[in-house]
């Protein structure tokens, strides 16, 4: 009867300890939530979405603003594109020097494509 009781005390503690562990892997987990930013200029506005290069120098900027997007990958494909999904873009116009946070997830597609958090103009 004494081992008995010993076992179920042995198996309420190990249950508590490893409840109580989840919780704390939860809030670890939501406060370590990664952040990336992207600081670049916006070539194309579209409906919930834009189209920017990831590259902070003005004078690529100038020198691809005209062109569009499948010109500009004809050129060189490795040219760091990036489709930014984003709900509120009445702010945004093209020549835009913006800096986009988002969660880290980016898809292969070319262009890659992400889903911004915030975006913040520039002046």
């Amino acid at each position: 009867m004494r081992l008995l009781k010993v076992i179920s005390f042995l198996i309420v503690l190990t249950i508590l300890v490893s409840c109580s562990n989840d919780s704390e892997n939860k809030e670890e987990k939501e406060s370590k939530q990664v952040t990336e930013e992207l600081s670049g200029y916006v070539l194309q506005v579209e409906e919930k979405r834009f189209l920017m290069i990831d590259n902070e120098d003005e004078d690529v900027y100038k020198e691809l603003k005209d062109l569009s997007m499948e010109k500009i990958l004809q050129m060189n494909p490795d040219t760091p594109l990036i489709y930014v999904n984003y709900s509120d873009i009445d702010s945004l116009k093209k020549g835009d020097h913006v800096i986009v946070e988002y969660d880290g997830v980016m898809t292969f597609s070319i262009p890659g494509q992400i889903t911004a958090a915030k975006v913040t103009k520039m002046e």
